[in-house]
Parts: C-alpha cells; sequence; structure tokens
C-alpha cells in the first residue's frame, strides 16, 4: 500500500550497541524507503479476495490520456516500484508526455524529511523485541531469511512486524540494488522533475500510506509477516513474473496471479487490506488530483495496481467524465 516513499540511499545493515532510541532511529534511516512500495503489490496479489482472473476495466496498459469536456490532456501512467533497468528506463511514449506535462503528480514526495518520519515509524518503541511479539518460531524464520539478505537478524528485533515484513517481501537483489543507491522509477521521475524544476504535487501524506499498517491490530501484522516469510523462497519468481507483467502493460495478469497466490490466506484480513491498501486510496487520490487534472498537462503517477478495475483511479476518472485513452 503505499506509495512510496522510496529509494533513499541506504546503507547495509550492521549491528548496533544499545544506545538507545536515538540511536536506531539514527541508523533505520538509512534503510531503503523504496522497499514497501513492491510489497503493497506483492501483497496484492497474494492475498487480495476481490481479484478474479481475467479481463478488467482497462487491464491492459501503463500509459493513458484522459481529458475532459475538451480540454488540455493529462497523463496517467502506472507505475512498479523497482529500480531494475528495464522498469526504470522510461518507454518513448512516456518520454513524450512527461515532456509535455507541467506538473508531476506522485502518491507521496520523497524528501530526507520522509525519510525520517519513515525511519521512527518502522522501530519498536516499547521496549519489546520483534520475537517477544511474533514468538519464537517466527523469530527463527524471521533469523533464516534475514541470512538470505545479508541482515544481521539482531538488528531486526528493533522493528516492528510491518516493517520486517516489507523489507522480506522484496528479492534481494532488489533491496540490494536500493542499498547501493539505485532508485525506483517513482523516484526516477521525481527527480527528473525536480531537475528540470517542474512542480510537484502528492496525493497522499506518508502517515495516510502508514496508516494501512501502523493501524492494524498488531495480531494482524504478525500475520502479514507470517505470509511474507511464507512466500519469500519464492520472491525471486514471483518479482519476476510481476515485472514481466507490468512491462507488458498487462494488468488483467497481475491480478490473476493473485488467484494462486491467496491460497491460504485469512479472507476476513485479505479482504480489509485490499479495501484499505487499493479501493479507499484510490478514491482519495481521485479527489485530490482533481483540481490539477483541470488544469490539464498534468503527469501522474501511480502505482500500477491502482488502476484497472471498477474501483481504479482510470474507470473513476471515467465515470466523472473524463475521455480515457490508452497510450502505451
Amino acid at each position: 500500500m503505499v506509495n512510496e516513499m522510496f529509494a533513499f540511499r541506504a546503507a547495509s545493515l550492521q549491528p548496533l550497541p544499545n544506545k538507545g532510541p536515538s540511536a536506531m532511529q539514527r541508523q533505520a534511516r538509512f534503510l531503503p524507503i523504496g522497499f514497501l512500495l513492491p510489497f503493497l503489490a506483492l501483497w496484492v496479489f497474494a492475498s487480495a479476495a476481490t481479484a478474479l482472473a481475467g479481463e478488467r476495466l482497462y487491464g491492459q496498459g501503463r500509459l493513458w490520456q484522459v481529458t475532459r469536456d475538451g480540454g488540455t490532456p493529462s497523463y496517467v501512467f502506472g507505475t512498479m516500484h523497482s529500480a531494475e533497468a528495464s522498469v526504470t528506463a522510461l518507454p518513448e511514449e512516456v518520454s513524450r508526455a512527461f515532456d509535455r506535462s507541467d506538473g508531476l503528480v506522485l502518491e507521496v514526495i520523497i524528501d530526507q524529511q520522509t525519510a525520517i518520519q519513515m525511519s521512527r515509524a518502522m522501530l519498536l518503541t516499547d521496549g519489546r523485541s520483534l520475537t517477544q511479539i511474533i514468538g519464537p518460531e517466527l523469530g527463527r524464520q524471521v533469523g533464516e531469511t534475514a541470512g538470505r539478505y545479508g541482515l544481521p537478524p539482531a538488528q531486526l528485533q528493533l522493528f516492528q512486524p510491518w516493517a520486517v515484513m516489507a523489507m522480506f517481501s522484496l528479492p534481494p537483489a532488489e533491496l540490494a540494488r536500493q542499498q547501493a543507491g539505485q532508485q525506483p522509477l517513482d523516484r526516477v521521475l521525481q527527480d527528473r522533475a525536480t531537475a528540470r524544476g517542474t512542480p510537484l504535487l502528492a496525493l497522499e501524506t506518508l502517515e495516510e500510506q502508514l496508516s494501512v499498517f501502523t493501524e492494524l491490530a498488531e495480531s494482524d501484522q504478525v500475520a502479514l509477516l507470517e505470509a511474507s516469510l511464507q512466500l519469500n523462497p519464492r520472491i525471486d519468481e514471483i518479482f519476476e513474473a510481476m515485472k514481466q507483467a507490468y512491462l507488458a502493460g498487462d494488468l488483467d495478469r497481475l491480478h490473476a496471479m493473485s488467484k494462486e497466490l491467496q491460497a491460504g490466506s485469512d479472507p476476513a484480513l485479505s479482504e480489509l487490506f485490499e479495501r484499505r491498501l487499493i479501493e479507499m486510496r484510490n478514491h482519495r487520490m481521485i479527489a485530490r488530483m482533481g483540481q490539477r487534472l483541470t488544469q490539464g498537462r498534468a503527469f501522474v503517477a501511480v502505482g500500477a495496481l491502482h488502476l484497472s478495475g471498477e474501483q481504479g483511479i482510470l474507470n473513476l476518472l471515467a465515470q466523472q467524465g473524463y475521455a480515457v485513452e490508452r497510450v502505451l
């Protein structure tokens, strides 16, 4: 859920001496902020109770032109929150649309303050360790999985269950790219806009995005962590399939993947998370982008899973009278 906060330059995690919360916060700020984004997509694929195989409204494509009442067009672009080169390389159609625009609209604008806020939100603050919350068996699994990523298990004891869950929902290679300073697609667009002086607009605050996790009951956070640990042995395969479907603009395929991956998930938790992660946020983002779209020449970049379906951003725009035309 959420978008991105993202790809901040990261340093490898190192074990910390016991210096209290301020030291932990200083260390956490070097985590790659972008790791949450692919996870959000992955969880929808893995557990979305409402996702069905087959065709969906606006189920094919990555870039659309939107126009209302013959006004100046804007563009809506679906992103994948990855720093992999094939994802961050903009197709010619996307570059042209971006260059025609005079405003970039993102889910969240990433800056130093965002990184600090994110770091604070990820850390436990009540004196408990992760294993004290999740139990010894899941704690053992966290330690084993940390080894795949070259992360010190002891330091993971400092983090909220949802933060560890999100971290393990990226392939080790993707986490390493972001730790090495490679930027995910959303941040590439933000940096490109900033370099040319293009105004930025955020559709959400970081607190709103994180609330999808932070407002969950602790037991639900533990359940999500357990699900991510179960999926982790397949994370490279899943992430590659997601990437290929994204590059093909096949949103139908992305959603169809959930039919297989949702097996064994808690239907009630899946439905709650899908509603909060996608549907509620879609309506909020639509309300906030309206004035900018009315002006025209906006380039809206949001996670691709927000676009298709009856409650997707593109259909919600069509219901408001926008002509929605696929470009790519």
